[in-house]
Formats: structure tokens, sequence, C-alpha cells
């Protein structure tokens, strides 16, 4: 079952928000380019919904958004040259790979966020297109 809900971008709708992802619900949601789409990459079946949702390769990884360099500490590895290009960028529109130290954490300050778009097609500026994409 889809349940669409739309919030405010304010104190309530995130909590609301971080409550659904906490679920291992799915949320679109604004970046500073396009629309993006996310869920906790610790929720197995979100995953896959997202891979299901945006008919993408499941060989391709998603990426997975950080709030804070000291969570991002706790799950990958950090050379002296990644640590100063994090210092000197973060936070920041900020990209980076790293080897992951643990698949196995308990705790998530992560979300997977990419594009909210089908794989291929062009990304969105507009909540609406997410709802054509998706046929929601």
């Amino acid at each position: 079952m889809i349940k669409i809900l739309k919030v405010e971008c304010n104190e309530e709708g995130i909590k609301k928000t971080s409550q659904i992802i906490k679920e291992g619900g799915i949320v679109v949601f604004p970046t500073d380019t396009v629309y993006g789409i996310g869920c906790n990459p610790y929720s197995e079946n979100a995953v896959k919904k997202i891979y299901e949702i945006k008919s993408r390769e499941k060989v391709k990884a998603l990426p997975v958004l950080a709030y804070s360099i000291d969570i991002v500490k706790k799950i990958v590895v950090i050379d002296k040259f990644t640590e100063n290009i994090l210092q000197k960028n973060w936070p920041g529109p900020l990209t980076l790979i790293l080897e992951l130290k643990d698949q196995e954490l308990k705790k998530c300050g992560l979300l997977v966020g990419t594009s909210a778009n089908i794989s291929g097609n062009p990304s969105s500026t507009d909540p609406r297109m997410s709802q054509k994409y998706y046929k929601l």
C-alpha cells in the first residue's frame, strides 16, 4: 500500500518525515537542485523498493547522505587526505566514494538519497513529477 503524505518544511513536517524514514518508509524531498527520493539505508525492504520505483539496476549503488562527519566516521574508512577534504568542504555539496567499515550497523543517522526520477529520465525540479514518474 502506498500512502502519500505532503508535509510542510517546518519542525513538525521534518519530525513526521523522520518518523516515516525510521519506520521503513520512502520519502520524496527537495535538494539544492532537484527532488530526491530516500529511505533508511538499513531497511532492506525500503532500499529494494527504491530500486523498484526507479527501475534502477541493482549493480548501481545508491548514494547515502549523512548528517555529520561523526556519523560518516562511524561507517567508512577516513584517511588523512579524506579528513582534510571533509574539514574544508563540510557542510556542503560534497560527494565521496569511501570504503565501508561495517555493513551491519544498528543505528542510522543516514539516508539513501538519489534523484526522484526513473533511471535514465531527467531529474525532477517539480515534486508533482514524482507522482507522474511513479504513477501515484
